[in-house]
């Protein structure tokens, strides 16, 4: 059986609410930068968009959608179009990890949720987390049944 991750809509808006957020204060500024002639400003202020663009791109990099087979895990990156094939062997552990939900002082907005790193021999973690699939319920499901019932 097979299974391919689906990304949450929420988690691509937060993505795409970032870079555009980030772009339009950068625009701001570079146009008020202009409107006064303060030149040494506005390279501060482009130079400050390039590094911050620069880390946006490092972090798209690393979204990754999973395809779970029956043999092993296929990690594929989305912007580099670069496949990771990890054969169930090489997975050491999978660890659940609670993320901690947010509150305020009127009380608790959310309890949290858990994740799951999946720790390979090579000590490479693959995170798995309801906050960017859809269908994580599922994905964990089937490499649970995959890796021969293995319970974890």
């Amino acid at each position: 059986m097979q299974i391919t991750s689906e990304f949450r809509t929420l988690f691509i808006i937060r993505k795409i609410l970032g870079i555009t957020f980030i772009l339009a204060v950068g625009c701001f500024f570079i146009n008020s930068a202009l409107e006064k002639n303060e030149w040494e400003i506005l390279l501060l202020i482009i130079f400050s968009e390039l590094i911050l663009l620069f880390y946006l791109v490092k972090d798209f990099q690393k979204i990754y959608k999973i395809k779970v087979a029956e043999n092993g895990i296929y990690k594929i990156s989305v912007f580099l179009n670069k496949t990771q094939f990890i054969p169930y062997n090489e997975i050491k552990t999978v660890r659940s990890e609670k993320v901690q939900g947010s509150s305020t002082d009127a009380g608790e907005i959310t309890l949290g949720y858990f994740e799951s790193v999946l720790i390979t021999d090579k000590n490479q973690k693959i995170l798995i987390s309801p906050d960017h699939f859809e269908n994580y319920n599922e994905i964990m499901k089937t490499i649970k049944l995959n890796r021969n019932g293995e319970n974890y």
